[in-house]
């Protein structure tokens, strides 16, 4: 399912970031999300995300740290928590992103980086 859904997306949109809702429910939603360069650094003040690399590889800097993305990493990204994505292949980094509760859209708050 959700190679055939990164597929169309990645032929459909051609933005550095792509955010696709593809179910929600009343406490979560849903989302394939597509990078071709990197994140912003940014957090979510009311939501939290557990996001599940599918295709690519890259890097993720969660606060301090910083994590290896390859196709089933996966990481629990607590809400106030700074956060960004880096692609560091040719093909687009993909993930299932889970957000609780559901996300709309709105709750990304840009950080300076240092």
């Amino acid at each position: 399912m959700f190679n055939k859904k990164v597929a169309e997306i990645e032929a459909k949109y051609r933005e550095n970031i792509h955010l696709e809702k593809i179910a929600e429910s009343a406490l979560s939603s849903h989302h394939v999300v597509i990078i071709r360069d990197k994140e912003p650094l940014h957090y979510h003040a009311d939501h939290d995300g557990w996001a599940i690399a599918l295709k690519g590889k890259g890097d993720l800097i969660l606060g301090e740290k910083k994590f290896a993305i390859r196709p089933g990493s996966s990481v629990f990204i607590p809400r106030g928590i700074h956060h960004k994505a880096i692609n560091r292949g040719r093909e687009p980094l993909a993930a299932f992103v889970i957000f609780t509760p559901a996300y709309d859209g709105k709750d990304t708050i840009p950080v300076a980086e240092k």
